[in-house]
């Protein structure tokens, strides 16, 4: 779990889950996951955004002044990003991690 108050939060990761929260400002996350789980994103007050290989993905919720993106997928990757104010991003790019292999 990844948790800032104030500021800007970026997570890279080939693969894994990954849980983060910020307060107020920017969460940008990264995964080159291939097992893609269920996917939660919420901003309370502004956006969320989920790219899957440079494509907008997701079930898009809009209420008030936020926005939230879920996703179910069968792999265990799950992804929990929040953000009360301000922008949450998560671009997936399968196999950016892997390059070379294991």
């Amino acid at each position: 779990l990844a948790h800032v108050h104030f500021g800007e939060l970026s997570l890279d990761t080939p693969r894994g889950p990954m849980r983060a929260e910020v307060n107020v400002g920017e969460l940008r996350a990264d995964s080159g996951t291939t097992q893609l789980g269920a996917v939660s994103l919420s901003s309370t007050i502004g956006e969320a955004v989920v790219t899957i290989a440079g494509k907008t993905s997701g079930y898009h919720r809009h209420g008030g002044l936020g926005n939230s993106v879920t996703m179910e997928g069968s792999g265990p990757d799950t992804m929990h990003l929040s953000v009360n104010i301000g922008e949450v991003t998560l671009h997936v790019t399968p196999d950016a991690g892997d390059k070379g292999g294991k």
